[in-house]
Formats: C-alpha cells, sequence, structure tokens
C-alpha cells in the first residue's frame, strides 16, 4: 500500500509540473506576461543570477530529497497531508524549472488589489494551494501526526521537543551553509 501511494504522488507531482509547465507556454502569448527575476513578489532580483540559480538549485535539491522520503514515510492515513506536500513541492518545482530555463520565472496571471497588481502563475497557485492543504491537516489531523505523549495541550508547542527541533534543523542550516 505504500509503495502504490508513493508512485500515486509522484505521478502527481510530475504532472503538476507538466501543468505549469504547459501553462506557462500559453502564457507567453498573453500581455500579462512577465519575468519574474526575483524569489517571490520580485524579491532578491537585484542579486546576479549565478548566485538566486545556484542557490535555489541546491535548495530544491534539499527540498527534493525531503519530499520523497517524507511521502515515502508519512502513514497512508495521511493521505491529503501527502498531497498538498506534493502540490506545493511541485509548485516550487515549476518555479525553479524555469530558472534554470530562463534565469527567472514566467508570470502571467494578474490580479488587482487595490492600486497594486501581481502578476503570478499555476506554480505560485499550487504552493498556495499545497501550503493551504498542509496546514489544515497538520491542524485538522494532529492526533494521528503527534505522538500521544507530546500532543499539544495548553501550549501550542511542547518546549523540549520545540528546542530538540530548533538545534537539529541549525546545525543542518549550518553545515549546509558552511558546505555551500
Amino acid at each position: 500500500m505504500g509503495l502504490k501511494s508513493f508512485y500515486y504522488h509522484v505521478i502527481l507531482f510530475f504532472s503538476c509540473l507538466g501543468i505549469d509547465q504547459l501553462s506557462k507556454l500559453y502564457g507567453k502569448s498573453l500581455s500579462s506576461f512577465h519575468f519574474n527575476k526575483g524569489i517571490m513578489f520580485g524579491l532578491y532580483s537585484d542579486i546576479p543570477s549565478l548566485y538566486r540559480i545556484t542557490f535555489l538549485c541546491s535548495f530544491f535539491g534539499f527540498i527534493f530529497f525531503f519530499y520523497l522520503l517524507s511521502n515515502y514515510l508519512i502513514t497512508p492515513k495521511l493521505k491529503w497531508l501527502k498531497f498538498g506536500i506534493t502540490i506545493f513541492v511541485s509548485g516550487i518545482f515549476g518555479n525553479v524549472v524555469d530558472r534554470i530555463i530562463y534565469g527567472q520565472a514566467i508570470d502571467f496571471i494578474p490580479i488587482s488589489f487595490f492600486s497594486n497588481t501581481i502578476i503570478f502563475n499555476i506554480a505560485d497557485f499550487f504552493q498556495w494551494v499545497g501550503a493551504g492543504v498542509i496546514l489544515h491537516r497538520i491542524f485538522k489531523k494532529e492526533k494521528i501526526i503527534w505522538f500521544q505523549d507530546s500532543l499539544r495541550k495548553k501550549m501550542l508547542i511542547n518546549p523540549k521537543e520545540q528546542l530538540m527541533f530548533a538545534s537539529k534543523f541549525a546545525a543542518i542550516a549550518f553545515t549546509t551553509s558552511f558546505l555551500l
């Protein structure tokens, strides 16, 4: 059951990636077509392309490894969490592919808020939907995700677990930064 679910989510990942790339081919013909040199909403667009592409490819490699590992290890009871993670990571990869090919992401869907216009793409949409599904499932299925002795009671996060997680994360971040 676990391996079948794993393959299903990998196929979903590449399907979302294909939808995103096909939509960008169509988006190039629209008048709202725009290259986004930055990360998100144009952030860090002034950093040289070589640094942006190298950072994003390295970061995505880490994210993709974590995705495959978590997809394989997460219990089949949490199929919607796996779905959310798959959609989220496929959105990240869609923009990384653009940055590898063009050096920048392709945006073509405009949305106006008051006097500001934000232009985004299908990959960005996948990221937001995936993040929403992940958050919803984490709070909805917390008894399956968290071990019984570490369930949140009065506090949002168990301080001992948070400290242990933060120290592991800091060690991984430091080691990765040192290697890069």
